[in-house]
């Protein structure tokens, strides 16, 4: 299989050296994207981050797609409905546990100032990332999808 790990950035490239056993495996720092897309239409497996916007229009031009292994807990930059109906199963990073902002008591507060978090930007994340990511995309190769948010349909002509 040939799996391309977009948006990677140095640090985390030795955590998908377990992916090269019996795969051919190419990290690049860019986005997927409309105009680079082209040159990646023989890979099986992309992983992405939220920078990569995976619609209708780069979709098409990866005809041998069979897994998106988003590096994100959100999946709002893949086209799912279109993954699904071609035959592309999507899994992402989901978080455990987490309380819902929308349910905390914190919001009603006068005194609260809710701000964005990045959390996600530390080491520890960034290694819970990346290793959830490898495991979602060797469970997918050993038959088992795991942290599936689009399941695969089959492919439509």
């Amino acid at each position: 299989m040939k799996i391309v790990i977009f948006e990677t950035e140095p640090r985390e490239a030795a955590a998908f050296d377990a992916l090269k056993w019996d795969n051919e495996l190419v990290l690049t720092e860019q986005p997927l994207q409309a105009d680079n897309a082209a040159q990646y239409a023989d890979a099986d497996i992309v992983s992405t981050f939220i920078y990569s916007k995976l619609g209708r229009d780069v979709l098409a031009k990866l005809p041998a797609l069979k897994m998106i292994a988003t590096r994100s807990t959100g999946y709002d930059h893949i086209d799912t409905e279109y993954c699904a109906g071609h035959g592309v199963t999507v899994s992402n990073v989901p978080t455990y546990g987490e309380n819902t902002v929308a349910d905390h008591i914190l919001l009603t507060m006068p005194n609260v100032i809710v701000t964005p978090h990045s959390a996600f930007n530390s080491r520890e994340a960034i290694a819970r990332i990346v290793t959830t990511t490898v495991s979602n995309i060797v469970s997918f190769l050993d038959g088992v999808s795991v942290n599936v948010v689009a399941a695969a349909r089959g492919k439509a002509s």
